[in-house]
Formats: structure tokens, sequence, C-alpha cells
């Protein structure tokens, strides 16, 4: 299941990983004491299989990582934020492309509010790309 890739963690390594989230959370909760949701896109690179693999490249120019691709969503499951995406256009080639809503910790009522609104004003409800 690819455990076996994650190297022992000794109990110095975990605080230090406590520390760095607690850092993220103090970072978000100055942004949330300024805006009432955070606007991002979903992911940096144009849509790819659910199977993968990541995408090593965004228009032709090579990224430091395949995980670089997805950095817009991953942040907010370690830092517990609640967080949506929802379609918010199409390419090109016809694909879906994603805008990612932020809400501070324990505001899932205001995701879900302005994620409504905004899925109700959207004229590509029932558009879905081909298979």
């Amino acid at each position: 299941m690819g455990l076996e890739l994650v190297p022992p963690l000794s109990p110095s390594l975990l605080g230090d990983i406590q520390r760095c989230r607690g850092e993220v959370n103090r970072f978000m909760q100055r942004i949330f004491e300024r805006f009432d949701l955070l606007a991002t896109p979903t992911v940096a690179s144009p849509p790819f299989a659910a199977e993968g693999p990541l995408p090593f490249t965004v228009d032709g120019n090579p990224i430091g990582s395949p995980g670089a691709a997805i950095a817009f969503t991953y942040p907010f499951n370690f830092s517990a934020h609640p967080a949506v995406s929802l379609r918010a256009g199409f390419t090109d080639d016809g694909l879906p492309v994603g805008l990612q809503l932020v809400s501070p910790r324990l505001r899932e009522d205001l995701l879900l509010q302005v994620s409504r609104q905004y899925e109700q004003v959207r004229p590509w409800a029932d558009r879905w790309p081909g298979i």
C-alpha cells in the first residue's frame, strides 16, 4: 500500500512535524482574520487520470516534483481546514478545471453555503467531458 516507503518516525521527527503543522495553522489563522474564504486553483496542471501518473510538466515547463501539481490541495488535508473543489470551466481540450474554496476550521457551513451559491450561477452544471 505504500507504507513500506515511509521511513520510521522518531519522537523527535514527530515533534518537528507537529511544530510545522502548528506554524501552518497559525499562518492560516492570520489569513482568515482578514478573509472569509480562500480561493485557489484545485490543481496547478491540466486534468490527468485519477490513477496517475502525476504530471512532471505544466505547459511544457518542468515542475520540481509530481506533488507540485497538486500543491493547492494537500496542505489543507494536513491543516484540517475544510475545502471543496468546484468546476470552474474547461480547458481548450474540453477537460474540467477546478476552483478550490477553503474555509476557516469548523466553518463547513460557510463553505457549503458559498459552494452552493457558486454552483447555482455557473452555466456548466450539466456539462460533462467525454470519456
